[in-house]
């Protein structure tokens, strides 16, 4: 699960810990698949070294799905895609995308084949038009964002920014650090 936990015995603690990743503590986490070589050495300067394989990390998937009518609507994620290319996003209902655009005016357009958004980023919003007889539910599988943890920055004018929480916030809270109420009220 990307974490290694060491339990040494023998030698005479406390021990230092020297990773091959730069690490200095006894336990390290958020790995990815490979080699990390630990070098202990105990109080009397002994030292012990080895090689762990991390195998392959399965990834345990968040999934949104977001219902996006016929003709032009908005639309953000909660997720951070595994993969954030905005073609790889929108992929599964990509036969109905007329097109994509994010808030520079940036275009995803399926049908010339120009995907001048690239990757997209947590906290962005996109507005997209469909096309067809019949709305399409988008799915998008990656992993769930903490919203305390994102930082939207806001370009001076207009902005398009995305709703990274799955439940709702009252906006006078979503917006407490940039706007005192009573300017802002209801529901976001």
């Amino acid at each position: 699960n990307g974490f290694i936990d060491l339990d040494p015995m023998g030698g005479n603690p406390p021990y230092q810990y020297y990773w091959s990743n730069g690490e200095t503590t006894q336990d390290i986490n958020t790995l990815t698949q490979g080699n990390y070589v630990i070098w202990l050495v105990d109080s009397y300067g002994c030292m012990l070294n080895e090689i762990i394989f991390i195998e392959e990390i399965p990834m345990v998937a968040d999934s949104q799905i977001i219902e996006i009518p016929l003709g032009w609507s908005f639309f953000s994620t909660y997720i951070n895609p595994f993969s954030s290319n905005i073609e790889d996003v929108v992929a599964s209902i990509v036969a109905n995308v007329e097109l994509v655009k994010d808030v520079d005016g940036m275009v995803f357009w399926p049908a010339w084949g120009v995907n001048a958004i690239g990757n997209i980023e947590l906290g962005e919003g996109f507005q997209i038009k469909l096309s067809g007889s019949v709305a399409s539910s988008l799915t998008v599988f990656g992993i769930a964002a903490d919203p305390e943890l994102v930082q939207i920055n806001l370009n001076s004018g207009w902005n398009l920014i995305g709703y990274l929480r799955n439940s709702p916030l009252d906006i006078d809270v979503a917006f407490s650090s940039i706007v005192s109420p009573p300017y802002i009220t209801g529901n976001l």
